[in-house]
Parts: structure tokens; C-alpha cells; sequence
């Protein structure tokens, strides 16, 4: 019997996840998360984390495998101690999540890590300029990543995989208590919060985002950040609930969507603030929110929302039935 390892990082979350997808046909998946020390500071941001854990462990009856260690050390004992083939994530492409990445792929020797699909709507390095170089400025980015498009978002839930129970597993710790002195007030966390969280957003909140968002004194805001941070909810699924919509609310947000995926794009052609040239105005960082587009944007007759656009085909695309997974 073929087992495959799904490992859970900023994708924590069952639906609209093109991993779960990839690892479908074996006859055996565990599902697993490693504590990584390298990113362990105390603080809103494990509380939090550690809530989105407990989540996803419920949703997976139990059965999420928690590790704690060196990425490159753990994960190739995990593997070897299930048997495992392959390992299957979400491609990082931040700096330290690309370094870890690439050690914890040579310390698997033989068993294959699979990448499929990304935290971000349109992957880093999918759109580009005529000339085939990166966009270093926003407003044009956006202009081409509307015509770009993105895939509908990819049909998966908790039975989508064969999930192992890990009990007894060598490595297995337990998801570690949460503090509960923080002053810092966290919105709900897991996937079922998040997309509950969006349906309000949606039925109240869109249409005056364009204007509310920037008043200190309304609660303008979509209070999506830290679920779309920690991936439980893909952008993806946001912008499939917008489509057909061009009011300025929607435009609005979606070209705040746009800004995570230039920011990344940025990232990965210039991975550090000394080196970055991007501009938009002024350089990005983590505060800095997209340009409000100066009127709705329609999407180009190349490619709308939920179309299937000429990008790289991973290794699920094929020439018939394109990609199976939602890669892009």
C-alpha cells in the first residue's frame, strides 16, 4: 500500500487545496505539521497559530501529525518511518521558507517532495513582462495579472485523502497548550472561522470597503489577514466569491489581493529591502497597501477570473484535461 506525507504550512486548511489533490491516489496520507523552532517566538502570532492547529486537527478527526524540530532533520524521519514516496506542500517562496525547503528536499534523497500550487492567487513568477522579466512597478502588475487570471478553486475537503492515524508514532507531540495571557484580541481561527468571517464580510462590509476600510472610527476592514496568512483560506476562493462583481468594494479588495501577490513577486526578485528595487510610488513593505485603482478594472478577454491561462503546467497538467489540481 502507497503512502504519501500532505505537510501543512501556511495552508491549513481542507478546501481549496490543490495539495490534498496531488497525494489523492495513494492509499495512505498523513497529514503533517512540524513545530519549527526557527519561527517559535511567543507572541499573538503562535496563539494564534496553535488555534488554527487545534482546528485543523478536529477537522482531520484527530489524526494531524504534530513533530517538532528541524524541518530537514524531522520530515525525512517521518517519511522513512511511515514508508512514505512522496511528500507533498505548497511551494514557499519566501526566503527562509525557499532555504528550508531545498535542505529538506536533499535530506530526502529518493522519496519525491511534490510543490503544487501556491498560498497566492497567481504564483511568483507566472506573471511577467513581454520581455519575460518581472514587473517592478504595481499598477501595471495588476493590469497584467486581471488578464492573467486565476484557476477556480481546487475541489478538495477532508475526504479527498486516505488519512493515517498517527498514533504511535515516533516523533508525535502534542499540539502545546495556549497561553492565554496575550492582551492582543485574535479573531476566531481555523477554516470554518475564516470562511464564516468572509460570508459576513460579504454580505456586509464589501460594498463600502472602497471608503470604510481607511476609517479608524468604522469597522471597515475584511479581518481576513491573518486567515489568509496562515492559509486558512486561499485567496483564490475570495476572488471566485467576486467574480462578475466591478463595484468599487470589489475592485477595491481585489487589487488588495493583487498586493500580496506583487509583494511576494518582490520576494523572489529581490529577497531583501537592500536590494529591492520594486517601486509603486514608493518600495512595499508590510504596511503598505495596494493603490486604490482610480475606477473599476474590467478583466481582459485573455484571460477572466476562473479561466485557465497559458502558464507552466505542473506535473497534474495534462494536454487534454489541463491542469487537475489548481496549480496556478
Amino acid at each position: 500500500m502507497s503512502t504519501e506525507v500532505v505537510w501543512f504550512r501556511r495552508d491549513l486548511r481542507l478546501h481549496d487545496l490543490p495539495t490534498l489533490s496531488s497525494a489523492a491516489d495513494a492509499h495512505r496520507v498523513v497529514a503533517l505539521f512540524v513545530l519549527d523552532d526557527t519561527l517559535a517566538t511567543p507572541g499573538p502570532r503562535s496563539t494564534f497559530l496553535l488555534r488554527c492547529l487545534r482546528a485543523l486537527d478536529h477537522d482531520l478527526d484527530g489524526r494531524l501529525l504534530v513533530v517538532r524540530g528541524d524541518p530537514a532533520v524531522v520530515v525525512p524521519r517521518v517519511a522513512r518511518e511511515f514508508d512514505a514516496r512522496a511528500v507533498h506542500v505548497s511551494a514557499d517562496h519566501a526566503p527562509y521558507g525557499s532555504r528550508r525547503d531545498r535542505a529538506v528536499e536533499t535530506a530526502l534523497g529518493d522519496v519525491s517532495m511534490v510543490r503544487t500550487g501556491s498560498p497566492y492567487a497567481v504564483s511568483p513568477g507566472r506573471v511577467l513582462k513581454n520581455d519575460g522579466t518581472p514587473y517592478r512597478v504595481f499598477t501595471p502588475f495588476r493590469r497584467a495579472w486581471l488578464d492573467h487570471g486565476w484557476r477556480s478553486p481546487a475541489k478538495t475537503d477532508a475526504s479527498t485523502a486516505a488519512w493515517l492515524d498517527p498514533d504511535g508514532a515516533d516523533l508525535r507531540v502534542e499540539i502545546p497548550d495556549i497561553p492565554h495571557d496575550t492582551d492582543v484580541t485574535l479573531p476566531p481561527a481555523g477554516e470554518d472561522a475564516a470562511l464564516r468571517r468572509w460570508r459576513e464580510f460579504l454580505d456586509d462590509g464589501l460594498e463600502r470597503y472602497d471608503t470604510d476600510r481607511d476609517r479608524p472610527d468604522l469597522d471597515g476592514t475584511s479581518r481576513m489577514s491573518a486567515a489568509l496568512k496562515f492559509g486558512c483560506v486561499h485567496p483564490r476562493t475570495l476572488l471566485h466569491d467576486l467574480r462578475g462583481r466591478s463595484d468599487s468594494g470589489a475592485t477595491t479588495f481585489r487589487s488588495e489581493l493583487c498586493w500580496r501577490d506583487f509583494y511576494a513577486t518582490c520576494f523572489t526578485i529581490a529577497p531583501t529591502p537592500r536590494t529591492a528595487t520594486t517601486t509603486s510610488a514608493s518600495t512595499p513593505s508590510a504596511t503598505t497597501r495596494a493603490p486604490t485603482p482610480n475606477a473599476p478594472s474590467p478583466h481582459g478577454s485573455r484571460a477572466a477570473p476562473d479561466s485557465r491561462s497559458s502558464t507552466p503546467a505542473c506535473g497534474n497538467c495534462s494536454p487534454k484535461g489541463g491542469c487537475t489540481t489548481g496549480c496556478g
